[in-house]
């Protein structure tokens, strides 16, 4: 990084913070605007009798389950949720019914001002579940569901001559959180619902009259789904201005203050987040309901503002207007009418003249408070049309606002990743969504470092996730082999025409339809409510089906691994964390800091297998990522260091015991974890990024991100001496293991090929890949801890294996690939020959999906079949074959641990 370049922003950066201190007082220039939400999911995407290639709607699911059908192998009829039964069900509440149909238009229409108006996001999913109720006249839903809508819809502001008063944004079909998505998914989701869009509200089918407006569930915002974002042309997205506010430096002196008006209710920043100017004390207030709230600068959490993305392969940069929703002013207008104390005070005390404010109320329209009568038809127009009559402030649209005050391209600020405080106290995380691994046993209560397990630990959001992404890869993987030319959202979204008629979808995208049902972030949310655990299961195997004989043995596979986003634990190594995942406890406020040696894990699948997931770590020259220079950003420049990361086979099954927990249905496939802890640094700042390979060769680089290191004070007051005993032994054409002996008070490794540091590693071993065939190659380790680094050790030596050689068969309770399966469905069978060696694999015994007896499993070798036998007589039990029973098997016992060959040489055969 150019050190001089990062004077020069700081400085840039300094200017800035003066510019906020001179803010005008009392401008009266104030904008007012208003969002709700509309959502339900799908909620079974198994396929409907009448359109038996097609997930079931609302009233699909209620029908089947009147008709005593929707059997699936569970305790009840799924899904388990009320549908419609009176007030309490789903679809039954009156509100509801009048929200989704007629309300937005009775409410935009009492607004009597030329710009109030109200942007709507209203879910995919949910135009289909009312439809499908519409569709039949049922349970107070009318075939004329959309009219009313699409009336509103065509309002414009400026009488008549602006943009829509009822802005129906864009956002993702199935509610699926956008910044944890494979962009694959987030394309598919988007696309899907912007062919419902144009279907349900009177729309043009080319798009053009599509809202240049996008709302993120959950108001769940990463910079990293900017590039989609802008392939689909939206030129705006609504953010959640706590994650805004959490990127002052001074956040955290403001929020600790006494009397701050709010309380911190999760992680602290990490610091690396924290680059924006800072902003006077004085130009900050708090506030809260129940236990959500936050402080907030003005008027820097009230204006839009740009946000960028560079690109880590070319630097190139695309960029969006983020639009501010006021977390505590939106959570209110959710459960009560929202006064204007704050917007007349503080708010309208610091005001730009150039950069007007806006204060953005964003909520569910379909609970609570906020999705009733009173809100829709009393409150809203009241408060847009009163808005004149307190110091002149405006009712809005964002889009006319927008349009009257465009963003200034250079007026770039960063944001924290994080959803609105409602539903996670505003963590950087989405814990809500993705809890981190849970430690097993040995949990005390009060005692948050034994909480959390990184590297063996589980939960049910975590499976869940891996189960989807494995059903991810096989969709990717059809579609790459299909031509992505050949899949269409609109076959994807529609399988069958609302008059029945069939699309002739393919089958990629027909497992792409199955597919993203699963992906609802409610069933993340809820995590093991009813049924909502295994829906991801049900998505995910429905899907594979439909993908697996496209792809076949998989020559044809050109697409590389699908990566979760890259997880670290904790948040603020060496620092402080709070919030819900720490059950009301604390760490580094009262106790002892977070250690700073910390965890990145993520989930990988790939359909023709995981050969090496890496870690990629490299140290920033000065600690500091200015937003003017994107150097942190892109991959080249600077020194990686490679951390091999551990794998993990996740099991199917639960492993908690959880009475609240159900897998009633398995899943075929899930993605393997992936661990790496990254040790000995402090005071630094950090940029990392995961890299995974197929066994074809195919690669997938993550996105890069950046933590602060703080120093946990611990570790001893000296460097380790040098590693001794260093080995390097070559076990395929392009991989060296290399290992050494451990060395006193070390934390970590750091290993140099030639001179040149290629990986670190907090174990003995380490994993090179990625070279030359038949190539000698010499290693060198460096011994480090919290102090410093040791001297270079002596090197040891070996070389890759030449150029058709066979690599041994890697045995770890996981089929090698996808290729060697001879048989399915049923007891699976895996086999392949390489030289002299025969591998074989299937189900270990109470595995097998139906298995509910837990029978012995055998697989039989021989080369000759004989007639068919009555009696398997090997053990004596019971049975048919018809191999002799002189001829080698292997045998697996049901009721014990016990495993192993007979009728072999034990030195010459293996298990696992």
């Amino acid at each position: 990084m150019n050190r001089r370049v990062i004077r020069a922003v700081v400085a840039g950066f300094a200017g800035n913070v003066f510019a906020w201190a001179g803010v005008v007082l009392a401008n009266n220039n104030v904008h007012v605007a208003l969002h709700r939400h509309l959502h339900q999911p799908i909620y079974w995407g198994e396929p409907d009798n009448f359109r038996p290639s097609q997930s079931q709607f609302g009233h699909d699911s209620q029908r089947r389950k009147d008709a005593g059908q929707n059997w699936y192998g569970g305790p009840a009829q799924n899904p388990e949720n009320i549908l419609v039964d009176g007030e309490n069900s789903v679809f039954g509440k009156n509100d509801r019914k009048n929200a989704y149909q007629w309300w937005i238009k009775s409410s935009v229409g009492a607004m009597t001002g030329s710009d109030a108006g109200m942007t709507i996001s209203y879910s995919g999913s949910l135009q289909r579940n009312i439809w499908s109720f519409g569709r039949d006249n049922a349970y107070g839903y009318s075939t004329f569901w959309n009219s009313d809508t699409t009336t509103a819809h065509s309002w414009k502001t400026r009488n008549g001559t602006g943009s829509p008063k009822a802005d129906m944004l864009g956002m993702t079909y199935h509610h699926a959180l956008c910044p944890l998505l494979p962009r694959s998914v987030l394309r598919k989701e988007i696309a899907m619902q912007r062919e419902r869009m144009w279907k349900s509200w009177g729309l043009n089918p080319n798009m053009s009259d599509q809202s240049r407006g996008f709302w993120p569930v959950e108001i769940a915002f990463s910079r990293h789904i900017i590039p989609v974002l802008k392939e689909f042309h939206y030129d705006w997205v609504i953010v959640p201005n706590s994650h805004l506010a959490r990127t002052v430096p001074n956040y955290m002196d403001i929020i600790q203050t006494p009397g701050a008006g709010a309380e911190l209710k999760a992680d602290p920043p990490n610091p690396a987040d924290q680059v924006n100017p800072s902003v006077p004390a004085h130009q900050w207030y708090g506030a809260q309901r129940d236990t959500f709230g936050n402080v907030f600068p003005v008027p820097f959490a009230y204006q839009a503002h740009k946000a960028k993305y560079v690109d880590p392969n070319t630097g190139q940069e695309s960029k969006i207007t983020i639009v501010p929703a006021c977390d505590y002013h939106g959570y209110e207008s959710g459960f009560a009418p929202t006064g204007w104390s704050f917007i007349d005070g503080k708010i309208d005390d610091y005001v730009d003249p150039n950069r007007p404010s806006i204060v953005l109320m964003a909520a569910d329209g379909d609970n609570n408070w906020g999705g009733g009568n009173s809100f829709w038809n009393e409150f809203a127009p009241q408060f847009m049309n009163e808005a004149p009559s307190h110091g002149d402030k405006r009712a809005t649209t964002i889009q006319q606002f927008l349009d009257d005050h465009p963003v200034p391209d250079d007026a770039v600020v960063h944001i924290e990743d994080g959803s609105w405080i409602n539903a996670d106290q505003g963590s950087p995380q989405f814990y809500r969504w993705l809890e981190p691994p849970r430690r097993l046993s040995g949990v005390n209560p009060n005692d948050p470092f034994t909480f959390f397990d990184i590297e063996n630990g589980w939960h049910v959001d975590m499976r869940n996730w891996a189960v989807l992404l494995a059903g991810v890869n096989f969709c990717e993987t059809a579609e790459q082999i299909t031509g992505p030319q050949n899949v269409a959202a609109w076959k994807i979204e529609e399988p069958y025409q609302d008059n029945g008629t069939w699309n002739n979808p393919n089958s990629a995208e027909l497992a792409w339809h199955f597919l993203l049902w699963g992906f609802d972030s409610g069933f993340m949310y809820y995590g093991d409510a009813l049924d909502d655990e295994v829906k991801h299961t049900f998505a995910a195997n429905r899907a594979v089906g439909y993908a697996a004989p496209v792809i076949g043995d998989g020559a044809q596979d050109q697409t590389p691994p699908t990566v979760f986003k890259p997880q670290r634990f904790p948040w603020n190594p060496g620092g402080k964390g709070k919030g819900q995942y720490l059950g009301g406890q604390t760490v580094g406020f009262t106790t002892p800091p977070w250690p700073s040696d910390f965890h990145i894990w993520t989930l990988v699948f790939d359909v023709s297998g995981v050969t090496n997931v890496t870690l990629k770590i490299r140290v920033d020259d000065d600690g500091f990522n200015p937003l003017g220079d994107n150097a942190n950003e892109i991959y080249a420049g600077g020194t990686w260091i490679s951390i091999p990361m551990t794998k993990r086979v996740l099991p199917k099954t639960d492993p908690t015991g959880s009475a609240t927990i159900n897998f009633f249905q398995l899943p075929t496939h899930i993605a393997d974890y992936y661990w790496a802890k990254v040790v000995g640094y402090r005071n630094v700042l950090l940029d990392y990024y995961v890299e995974a390979y197929d066994s074809k060769g195919n690669v997938h680089k993550s996105d890069i991100q950046h933590v602060w290191v703080a120093d946990d004070g611990s570790g001893p007051s000296q460097p380790p001496p040098a590693p001794t005993g260093v080995a390097a032994s070559g076990v395929s054409q392009t991989q060296i293991n290399v290992s050494w002996n451990a060395a006193a008070s070390a934390t970590g490794y750091i290993v140099k090929r030639a001179g040149t540091p290629v990986g670190t590693t907090a174990s003995t071993t380490f994993a090179d890949v990625g070279l030359v065939p038949g190539t000698p190659y010499c290693y060198t380790v460096v011994a480090t801890n919290n102090v410093g680094a040791s001297a270079d050790s002596s090197p040891g030596c070996g070389a890759t294996l030449p150029v058709g050689s066979l690599p041994p068969f890697v045995m770890d309770g996981a089929p090698d690939a996808p290729g060697y399966l001879l048989a399915a469905p049923g007891m699976t069978l895996y086999a392949a020959v390489r030289g002299e060696t025969l591998y074989v694999a299937t189900w270990s015994p109470g595995n097998y999906p139906g298995d509910t007896t837990k029978n012995d499993h055998f697989i039989q070798i021989t080369d000759t079949l004989g007639p068919l036998s009555p009696a398997f007589p090997a053990w004596n039990k019971t049975g048919s074959n018809t191999v002799a029973t002189t001829k080698p098997f292997l045998g697996a016992e049901s009721q014990n641990n016990y495993i192993g060959w007979q009728n072999t040489t034990a030195s010459n055969a293996a298990v696992k």
